[in-house]
C-alpha cells in the first residue's frame, strides 16, 4: 500500500540521511522524496511516498519521530490531503507536431517555458495521474527529457502547521 508521510524535520546537515535511513532498514522503498523550507527557516517539510504494508510503515514512522531531526511526522494516508507534483517534459518538435503539443498544453493547463529549433520545454503541475496522462498523449511524439520534482503534500486540516 502507498503512504503519503508528510515530516517536518530540522534544518540541519544529514537530517535527509536519517530520515531515509529510518525506511530503508525496514525495507521500505522510498518512491518519491520532496524536500524545502517552510514558512520557518529553521525547519524543512519532507513529503515522502512510501510503498509497503501499514504495519511495517507504522514501525518504521515510530522509529523515525524519534530521531532529534525529525519535529512532526504525520502519515496522509489517515486523512485528506492536498498534493501536487511539478514536471518539466522536453519533446522533440516538428512543424507538423506544434497543435498536437500545444492543444495538450492547454488540455492539462501546462505552460511552455522553452523552446528551440529541435525541442520545447513544457511545464506541467498538478496531481500524478494528470502529469502521467500528459506523458501519454505527448510520448508518441518524442520526449527528449523528463524531470519529476516527486509529490509535495499538505494536510486538509485546519490544524496548527507550524512546529
Amino acid at each position: 500500500m502507498k503512504h503519503t508521510v508528510s515530516c517536518i524535520v530540522k534544518n540541519q546537515r544529514g537530517v535527509l540521511a536519517q530520515v531515509s535511513e529510518a525506511f530503508a532498514r525496514k525495507g521500505i522503498n522510498i518512491e518519491s522524496l520532496a524536500v524545502a523550507e517552510t514558512e520557518s527557516l529553521e525547519v524543512s517539510r519532507a513529503t515522502i511516498v512510501l510503498s509497503g504494508d501499514d504495519v511495517t510503515v507504522a514501525d518504521a514512522e515510530r522509529e523515525c519521530e524519534e530521531l532529534d531531526v525529525v519535529v512532526r511526522l504525520e502519515d496522509l494516508a489517515s486523512e485528506e490531503f492536498y498534493a501536487r507534483e511539478l514536471m518539466l517534459v522536453k519533446i522533440r518538435v516538428e512543424e507538423k507536431t506544434i497543435p498536437r503539443i500545444m492543444q495538450a498544453s492547454e488540455l492539462f493547463q501546462a505552460r511552455v517555458i522553452g523552446m528551440s529549433e529541435c525541442t520545447i520545454t513544457i511545464e506541467v503541475s498538478g496531481e500524478h495521474r494528470a502529469l502521467d496522462g500528459f506523458l501519454r498523449m505527448v510520448r508518441p511524439l518524442g520526449i527528449v527529457a523528463i524531470a519529476r520534482s516527486g509529490l509535495i503534500a499538505v494536510s486538509v486540516e485546519d490544524d496548527e502547521e507550524s512546529p
